[in-house]
């Protein structure tokens, strides 16, 4: 009972942290006195980061037990050593443990955060409540345990109000409904929910929960999912904006080309899929931001593109993304483009959010930081289940 209270008085002042404020980081001449220890320690954080000789040393490890060796020549020394490990090791063992290590300093940063810092990290972490959202919503209505579902929640995405949207009853009348007004009304989230919900028309109609309810068991949530994620993203836009000064100047060129990424991809994963019809290209649509280097001319000729050679010559338009439809050709030869292109994208992500911290005094650094861990989460994990699968090489 103690503990119960404990939670729920933590949750309590957690929900009250979750304000936006909108003010100015400061300059060179300001910025150290408010925020300079913390971007001192992400700074010192981004030493953590593995490089190219110790993904060497992983990728020539005999065994998952071997990572534990690898790992002392680096910030995860500790991370397979803690923990009981009577059972044998497994990819998703490390990667979780890997994890772990990362939002605990997020966290660390994070709670120090005040003002406009402070709801800066809270942008970053809705991406991953979003996500986790839709996680418990497709958990409900495949009847799964509710109790087995919290701990398989990335602790990023976890929120104030996790807890009791989980206590519902899977397959009960009003499950969905209930779920509808905790999102909008008790999480951080909850206006991205909203905007959906309103972009459907759901909120004004007599019947909306029972259309809310044929939306989430007819329609793809995954869909539903990058759309809310559109919303978050836009949102996020406009905050780094208004900051002003060198975090929006970074912030914006990083979630600008974010934008970009997630059309083409959308574009390149749905070339043989029923949104790539012309009765649907318009849900499609309302995938991609309202900003970027292919917003305006070339989200809209999304709209009209229904293949690859089509796609390929609306990119060749833009030399960055030119080059990297090329290099991925290249890559690819007689293979599907699809995963060659994202994995030009995603190194092009990479290099981005690295050079984000060659400046000083603003936030991008710790954005970069999130990100730059999450693509070493994929990293380790990739190696991992090579190793485990006894594979060396990449096919």
């Amino acid at each position: 009972m103690a503990k119960e209270k404990t939670e729920d008085e933590k949750e309590h002042y957690d929900r009250q942290g979750y304000v936006t404020v909108f003010q100015t980081p400061g300059n060179m001449m300001t910025f150290n006195s408010r925020h300079g220890y913390l971007e001192a320690l992400v700074r010192g954080y981004r030493s953590g980061f593995m490089g190219e000789l110790e993904y060497r040393q992983l990728a020539q490890c005999e065994s998952l037990e071997d990572f534990k060796l690898c790992f002392q020549e680096t910030d995860y020394v500790d991370v397979l050593q803690t923990s009981d490990f009577s059972a044998k090791l497994t990819p998703q063992m490390i990667e979780d443990r890997v994890w772990e290590k990362f939002v605990e300093e997020f966290f660390y940063i994070r709670d120090q955060t005040t003002g406009e810092l402070a709801t800066f990290f809270h942008f970053i972490q809705y991406e991953y409540m979003i996500k986790a959202v839709f996680f418990v919503i497709r958990s409900i209505m495949n009847f799964n345990d509710p109790l087995k579902i919290l701990p398989q929640v990335d602790k990023m995405g976890k929120f104030p109000g996790m807890r009791a949207v989980l206590q519902f009853e899977s397959g009960g009348e009003n499950n969905l409904k209930d779920l509808y007004e905790t999102v909008l009304i008790e999480t951080p989230i909850g206006k991205y929910f909203e905007k959906y919900l309103e972009s459907q028309h759901i909120l004004a109609k007599k019947d909306g929960m029972d259309t809310f309810q044929r939306i989430f068991n007819e329609e793809d949530i995954d869909l539903i999912t990058n759309t809310v994620l559109k919303y978050w993203l836009e949102d996020f836009y406009r905050f780094c904006e208004g900051l002003g000064g060198e975090t929006a100047t970074i912030m914006k060129e990083l979630l600008e080309f974010e934008a970009d990424k997630r059309a083409i991809l959308v574009m390149i994963h749905t070339n043989n899929t029923e949104l790539n019809q012309i009765a649907r290209q318009k849900e499609r649509q309302r995938l991609f931001c309202s900003f970027g280097s292919l917003y305006y001319e070339g989200i809209f000729k999304f709209a009209t593109c229904n293949d690859e050679t089509m796609l390929k010559e609306i990119l060749s338009k833009y030399s960055k993304f030119n080059k990297m439809w090329t290099d991925a050709e290249r890559s690819a030869g007689e293979n599907d483009i699809a995963d060659a292109l994202q994995f030009e994208l995603e190194k092009e992500d990479v290099r981005l959010n690295a050079m984000a911290f060659e400046g000083q005094s603003h936030f991008a650094a710790f954005y970069a930081f999130a990100k730059l861990k999450a693509v070493e989460r994929t990293n380790i994990r990739w190696i991992a289940e090579c190793i485990n699968a006894g594979k060396k090489t990449r096919n």
